[in-house]
């Protein structure tokens, strides 16, 4: 009988599990760690295994090879974390080579859990990852905030001008408008101004290379007595309280061996001849910049700066003997004629051939010999102070790194002088240092560290991170803010004063202070990338609140210089430093400008204020040049004018520039600035005025920090 044929399953029998045949699981647990270093069988049983159980073992199972290497990234991450934030914590107390390190060092960690390998990003400090989001194009493009190659200036009439220069700022402002097509064919088309004059803004050094020779100068020539008193008033009065780099009872005695004991100029020391000629050249000039040179003698500075220069300021072997401090107060006050006569390269050259002598004959350490007398000890701290101070300046005017290095330095801060009634002359305070060089050297010192973290070659292209540049301001804005929190009252410039003792340093220190503030916040200012996704909202309110602060310190220079200092436009000349003023006025203007060419676009609803700023500042550098026959306010005058009137038409403005002077109009009636709406109203549409510049309520300005 044949066999019956099964029927095949069907496809419901097969799943089926009662006609599936199941196979036992076998446990393929991953044996312990024990058990691994052992070699040994191990059942897997957990949490103990049998082999431990049986040989009393501490059992563990660990992970797998994936799950370790996780565990040391983050490990690593957390490691890292730490020690970045212990170096934040620590940044603010290390010298400025630490904090450097320390920015480096934060700034070239690169993220090993996203990209192990280095690029050659990474080698610039690149990092590959952003802690708020992914970091934008725009945010990558922040190290140099549209810095590079092309914004610091160089030719042969003017030498190097580093970012942060007024050259360098008004350089930025051209290449802003270039990118336009049609302001670059419009500058083709009408600009004619020289490029010459262009290129090197009020720096003159180009104007004055002819220097006369010896056999051509009387060295020994006396101006009379009417003009000497004239111009050694004017030195005491604006150039001494500022920078005492003379000691006065010296100066008043070698004066009066000339003037008053009719002693030859030929009897007296050459140091101290050449010392009384450069004092006249420094009055002289600021005489000419106000148009009071009214010398009847017909001399001019230029002509007392070559006497000098022949005696042995300059010329000669005294600049290569063993430095002593008559020569290094001679090479100081070289520094400051030729700064005051916009001959900045020379002035350069000048103040850092004083301070390497200064160095060599050690000023800038404490020195307290029993042999030295404490005016001795006085006169020698005035000098590398008053140093100090020009080579912080000349560092803001050139964009170049300064030559004095605080943490290499000792030397305190030089003593009050008390005057004495009775006596007429100035006592020695033994204890209490002196308020004004107290302020002024940690101005200056806030003012390194900031050239040197923000503008700075290596810092420009090193700082690849919005969070490194945010960090760096605002750990500069806070020693800012303490420094003028610890002002004493009598310096203190925002609020009124009826003492004008101080007025002088008063007005310095509020333009250092708005000069600093600006540039401090200038990385801030650029223009916005559409093209960019956008930045973290904190991000983009940081840099919109920088931005606004920036304009700010710049409206209040252009404020201090235009309105604040009365009607008269030789107001701030007469009051501040004046030998600084062009360099404040060019870089403000500067600021104001390129806020324009980007369309106002961080302050919009303040357009109209900035322009009338842009203008007025423009009208008082034309009267400066018509007064004084300023050549470098002449220069700045036509190229911000060429400047503001191609900016105009983007603001469906017009600028026709100064057609008379701004001197003129304010002494015979010519309608102009004084027939806009009054300054207080426009001020308060725009920002915060200075408190301590005009009363509240009254329509007219009065001198600045006078009493109410």
């Amino acid at each position: 009988m044949p066999m019956e044929k099964r029927p095949s399953p069907t496809r419901d029998e097969l799943n089926d599990e009662s006609c599936v045949r199941k196979e036992p699981r076998r446990n393929i647990s991953r044996a312990c760690e024990p058990c691994r270093q052992r070699k040994v069988k191990c059942d897997g049983q957990r949490p103990i295994c049998g082999h431990c159980t049986d040989y009393k073992l501490d059992c563990f199972y660990g992970g797998t090879k994936k799950e370790l290497t996780e565990k040391r990234l983050r490990d690593l991450e957390i490691r890292v974390e730490t020690y970045a934030t212990l170096l934040r914590g620590l940044q603010p107390f290390a010298d400025s080579n630490g904090q450097l390190a320390i920015q480096n060092a934060l700034a070239s960690n690169v993220d090993v859990s996203i990209s192990p390998a280095l690029s050659p990003s990474s080698l610039y400090g690149q990092s590959t990852s952003d802690s708020d989001s992914e970091r934008s194009g725009d945010e990558k493009s922040s190290a140099s905030w549209e810095l590079g190659a092309d914004t610091f200036a160089f030719n042969d009439a003017i030498g190097f001008m580093g970012v942060g220069s007024g050259v360098s700022l008004v350089r930025t402002v051209e290449r802003e408008l270039s990118k336009d097509m049609h302001y670059r064919r419009e500058s083709l088309e009408q600009s004619t101004f020289p490029m010459e004059a262009r290129s090197s803004a009020y720096h003159l050094d180009n104007r004055h290379a002819q220097l006369s020779m010896a056999s051509e100068i009387h060295m020994y020539y006396t101006p009379n007595r009417a003009t000497a008193d004239k111009l050694l008033n004017v030195y005491l009065t604006t150039v001494h309280p500022l920078l005492p780099i003379m000691w006065k009872p010296t100066l008043l005695d070698n004066y009066d061996k000339i003037y008053a004991f009719d002693m030859p100029p030929q009897m007296l020391p050459n140091c101290d001849w050449t010392t009384l000629n450069l004092v006249f050249a420094i009055s002289q000039t600021f005489l000419a910049l106000l148009g009071e040179d009214d010398a009847q003698d017909g001399y001019h500075h230029g002509d007392y700066f070559n006497r000098a220069r022949v005696l042995g300021a300059l010329d000669g072997t005294s600049v290569f003997s063993i430095a002593d401090l008559e020569q290094v107060r001679i090479l100081g006050l070289c520094g400051i004629y030729l700064l005051a006569s916009n001959q900045t390269n020379r002035a350069w050259n000048s103040a850092g051939l004083a301070i390497r002598m200064a160095y060599g004959i050690g000023l800038h350490v404490r020195n307290d010999p029993r042999e030295m007398t404490i005016q001795e000890q006085e006169q020698r701290l005035r000098v590398w102070h008053s140093l100090y101070y020009l080579d912080s300046l000349l560092s803001l005017v050139t964009g170049r790194p300064p030559a004095i290095q605080e943490r290499t330095c000792s030397a305190p801060v030089p003593r009050m002088l008390i005057p004495n009634v009775l006596t007429g002359t100035e006592d020695i305070d033994p204890v209490v240092p002196d308020p004004y060089m107290v302020a002024c050297t940690s101005l200056s010192a806030i003012t390194a560290e900031m050239m040197s973290r923000l503008y700075s070659p290596r810092s420009i292209f090193q700082e690849n991170s919005l969070d490194d540049l945010r960090r760096n301001i605002e750990l500069l804005s806070c020693f800012l803010q303490r420094w003028k929190r610890d002002l004493p009252v009598s310096l203190d410039f925002e609020e009124p004063q009826t003492d004008q003792t101080f007025l002088h340093q008063r007005v310095e220190l509020a333009l250092r202070y708005h000069h600093t503030t600006m540039l401090l916040n200038r990385p801030c200012l650029r223009r916005p990338d559409p093209r960019s996704p956008g930045l973290p909202p904190s991000t983009r309110e940081f840099m919109r609140d920088g931005a606004v602060r920036c304009l700010d310190s710049a409206h209040q220079l252009i404020y201090l210089i235009v309105h604040g200092l009365a009607a008269d436009p030789t107001n701030p000349i007469r009051m501040g430093p004046w030998w600084a003023i062009m360099h404040y006025a060019v870089s403000a203007e500067s600021i104001v400008l390129l806020e324009l060419a980007y369309r106002a676009v961080h302050a919009p609803h303040h357009c109209e204020t900035m322009f009338v700023d842009a203008s007025d500042l423009i009208l008082w550098l034309d009267a400066i040049a018509s007064m004084g026959k300023n050549e470098g306010a002449q220069r700045c005058c036509q190229e911000f004018t060429d400047l503001l009137k191609r900016i105009a038409p983007r603001l469906n403005r017009v600028f026709d520039g100064p057609t008379t002077s701004l001197y003129q109009r304010t002494h015979t009636g010519i309608p102009g600035l004084q027939d806009r709406p009054p300054s207080s109203e426009m001020i308060e549409q725009y920002f915060p005025a200075p408190s301590f510049l005009h009363e509240p309520g009254s329509s007219g300005y009065i001198p600045p920090f006078s009493g109410r």
